[in-house]
């Protein structure tokens, strides 16, 4: 094909370059691949990572905000806007994940989703609760404490029944418990009675005491009724449930990063071997290719030696054509 030893050469040359080409790409893939690999597991374990600190803001929300007065005015919280950042991100790391790959692991990842997703609907609910319910001044607790205040104004209302309610209504706020709830019921019942049997006051004020008494129970009914579905007090109700699906969460997500890692272990590990085969079968086939192309080159020169030896000898008078031009 190329009768010049400088054709050869060059010819055989550009052939170890395409070899060290092919070596470079092989190289990039390997690095390529494994950069994928590392990126998947990453990302998982910082998503995971997410979820830890959505569940860190949520408690800092029910510790700090639920008396936080600026909460109830203004219904912002710097608690709830990092929940909602750390929220989307930890969402956008999953969904970045490509899952096409593996059908169970992809399974996995959606389930964990749709849980997220309900502890992130449930602790919403849970905050527009938080909200209602209120607290001193603002919402149902404010709205309640203004019908005790207006009962604290009338002169015809003894004091220390109204400050008896206000008591059973402070005692059942700081200690949650039931008894206070009917002591104030049973307060309020007694007075109702006392002022509609109250023949000496003026009909118009004993219909706005009977009001005033009727709608502070009634809201206090309420405020019970919304601690209980809340549940922050004593860690029931909502509260309870939204623990239950973080504390599953997190152990599904555990179990995630656990089989993440050990896929990545596995995956490295085959990815190594694979071109671990493919780098010593390009090695053997360098070798023989240059035992080879070693024999191609110095064969017309060993013949051309061989030749000028054979005439040297015949004392240069061999007349037989040259093996090499």
């Amino acid at each position: 094909m190329f009768r010049t030893l400088r054709h050869r050469l060059l010819f055989w040359f550009l052939v170890f370059i395409g070899f060290s080409l092919v070596a470079i790409v092989l190289t990039i893939v390997y690095l390529d691949k494994r950069e994928a690999i590392l990126h998947k597991r990453e990302a998982i374990e910082q998503a995971y990572v997410g979820l830890l600190k959505t569940v860190e803001s949520q408690q800092y929300f029910f510790s700090y905000e639920t008396k936080n007065q600026n909460f109830f005015e203004t219904g912002k919280s710097v608690y709830l806007k990092r929940y909602e950042v750390q929220f989307d991100s930890m969402l956008l790391l999953l969904n970045a994940i490509d899952l096409r790959s593996n059908a169970e692991w992809s399974n996995n990842v959606n389930e964990l989703k749709r849980e997220i997703g309900q502890i992130d609907s449930l602790f919403l609910y849970l905050t527009q609760k938080v909200k209602e319910r209120g607290f001193k001044d603002y919402s149902l607790e404010g709205a309640m404490r203004n019908h005790a205040h207006w009962l604290e104004a009338i002169d015809g209302i003894p004091a220390r029944d109204v400050l008896s309610l206000r008591r059973h209504e402070k005692d059942y706020i700081i200690r949650n418990e039931p008894e206070y709830v009917d002591k104030l019921i049973r307060l309020a019942h007694t007075l109702q009675a006392r002022f509609a049997g109250n023949f000496y006051l003026d009909k118009k004020l004993k219909d706005s005491v009977q009001y005033h008494l009727n709608a502070y129970v009634t809201k206090f009914r309420h405020m019970v009724a919304l601690d209980k579905l809340i549940g922050i007090k004593d860690n029931t109700g909502l509260k309870q449930q939204l623990d239950a699906k973080i504390l599953a969460s997190e152990t599904s997500f555990s179990s995630l990063v656990y089989q993440t890692r050990q896929w990545a272990r596995s995956e490295f590990r085959k990815l190594t071997i694979i071109f671990m085969a493919i780098g010593l079968s390009l090695l053997a086939f360098s070798v023989f290719l240059s035992a080879f192309i070693a024999k191609r080159i110095t064969k017309p020169l060993t013949e051309l030696t061989a030749h000028i030896t054979r005439f040297v000898d015949s004392n240069f008078t061999l007349e037989t054509e040259y093996p090499v031009v």
